[in-house]
């Protein structure tokens, strides 16, 4: 900034205005009125940090614009390397490949179920038919365990008489 201030006439001023200002209060403020070059000096000077105070929003906010750009480039890159080894891959039939193998393994498991489908109602039936063998057994051995029972107790009071 010094190099833009020593055209200047009397640069001692102005260097102590610099050091005198806190940022963000303007000179012109602080200082009594004296002639009208130095208070038009104070005005420029006054302009030119505010201009460079503009400047460094400004560049800060080109500097993050800039990263988030850069982020979403790079996140874009590799969306599309995933889209182009997809493509690749559906180009190379490596894809069609895969499903025809899932169809014709997807093909033997569905034949096998309906094996055993076909072979549940003769399961249900041939269960069906032993169950009801067994209720014949069972009121035959308990008709049989009657009649033995009865015949015993039959012996018994015959016996007795």
């Amino acid at each position: 900034m010094r190099e833009m201030l020593a055209p200047l006439k009397n640069r001692a001023i102005l260097e102590q205005e610099l050091c005198d200002c806190p940022d963000g209060v303007d000179s012109a403020e602080q200082r009594p009125l004296v002639r009208p070059e130095e208070e038009e000096i104070a005005d420029l000077r006054a302009a030119l940090r505010r201009s460079c105070r503009a400047h460094r929003k400004s560049a800060a906010l080109s500097a993050r614009q800039l990263v988030a750009q850069a982020n979403e480039i790079d996140r874009l890159k590799e969306l599309n390397v995933g889209a182009q080894q997809r493509l690749a891959e559906l180009e190379s039939g490596q894809a069609i490949v895969g499903l025809g193998r899932k169809l014709v393994s997807l093909g033997e498991a569905n034949r096998a179920l309906m094996e055993a489908a076909r072979r549940v109602p003769m399961l249900e039936s041939a269960l069906c038919t032993a169950h009801a063998e067994y209720i014949r057994l069972s009121l035959e051995r308990d008709f049989l365990a009657m009649r033995q029972g009865a015949e015993t107790t039959a012996h018994f009071v015959v016996a007795g008489s």
